[in-house]
């Protein structure tokens, strides 16, 4: 049988309901479902809701993702080096398709790259984008706690742009030609493509 994150929430939260989003209403299968053992409808089929984990670069080795893809086992509190700039879960449940329940790049819905990059959201303007349900933008859950909306360009995982916020390390990327470019806070606090040979917080 395979578990999902809801499913491993439920317990906590009772409530189906909480994984609709009022936006997308019609992403509710999850919602509506009796089975509280396994929302896999299938090999790799879940019932739809309006939120994806975030399960980009689930490849093995790092950077990881919080939420590792299935059978991979899971990641520990402590392992998350700056929970209040990594990503737990964000709008989803459109792209690629309805009936999954993480999100792992902008490419197939299998693709778990660790290449630079990989965790980009696509900025297409389109009805069935996620990242672009709110105002042009998405709403991001962060491991600390905190929710806040941000627009596709925003949230980036690439060389020069500040580190990955999908990552729970604190990881540099592979191409930045000076130093190496840390996370850093949304909006930013420091300026934009800080780079350096140690974090910031440690930067003098």
């Amino acid at each position: 049988v395979t578990y999902s994150w809801r499913i491993a929430l439920l317990p906590y939260v009772k409530n189906r309901g909480i994984f609709v989003c009022p936006s997308a209403p019609n992403l509710n299968g999850f919602a509506l479902s009796t089975n509280d053992k396994s929302d896999c409808t299938g090999s790799v089929q879940f019932e739809s809701s309006g939120y994806y984990c975030n399960s980009v670069h689930y490849d093995s080795g790092a950077p990881n993702p919080p939420f590792m893809h299935r059978d991979q086992g899971g990641i520990s509190d402590a392992q998350i080096v700056r929970p209040a700039e990594t990503i737990a879960v964000l709008d989803g449940g459109q792209y690629p398709k309805a009936n999954y329940d993480m999100y792992c790049g902008p490419g197939a819905a299998t693709t778990g790259s660790n290449a630079a990059g990989t965790g980009n959201p696509p900025t297409t303007v389109s009805t069935t984008n996620p990242f672009l349900r709110h105002t042009d933008g998405a709403n991001y859950l962060f491991m600390d706690g905190h929710v806040k909306w941000q627009k596709p360009d925003q949230v980036t995982c690439g060389p020069g742009s500040g580190g990955c916020h999908w990552s729970v390390e604190e990881v540099s990327h592979e191409g930045v030609a000076r130093g190496r470019c840390w996370h850093q806070h949304w909006p930013r606090m420091h300026p934009p493509g800080f780079c350096a040979d140690t974090p910031p917080h440690k930067a003098k």
